[in-house]
């Protein structure tokens, strides 16, 4: 994989350079990971998790979490999706919890046979 097919962001030359390093050193991770957050998902069923429950749940950075959710949430057919909110960890502010759609449970089940 090279660089340009690698997934990231940033509005400055230095933060797209650090973004693009982040994106090179987690590429070995990205399968795993994802495979671990939708089993994640499956397991808590209607209840989900928000990205900081299931970074605490996996031991991951939100940021982790966000990365490997984000991707699953897009395009026509998404795998996941929030339906609802609960209070973050300061108690101040919602946040999104999210469950597996009918297309990711299915997903889960041919990919974690």
């Amino acid at each position: 994989m090279q660089q340009q097919d690698l997934l990231f962001s940033g509005n400055l030359p230095l933060s797209r350079h650090c973004s693009a390093q982040g994106a090179l050193d987690a590429q070995p991770r990205v399968n795993r990971q994802t495979r671990d957050f939708l089993r994640l998902l499956a397991a808590r069923g209607s209840h989900g998790a928000t990205d900081w429950e299931a970074g605490i749940l996996l031991g991951w950075e939100r940021t982790t979490v966000n990365a490997r959710r984000g991707p699953l949430c897009k395009g026509d057919d998404p795998w996941v999706t929030t339906v609802e909110t609960r209070p973050g960890p300061t108690g101040r502010v919602q946040n999104c919890v999210w469950v597996l759609t009918v297309t990711g449970r299915k997903a889960v089940e041919a990919i974690c046979r």
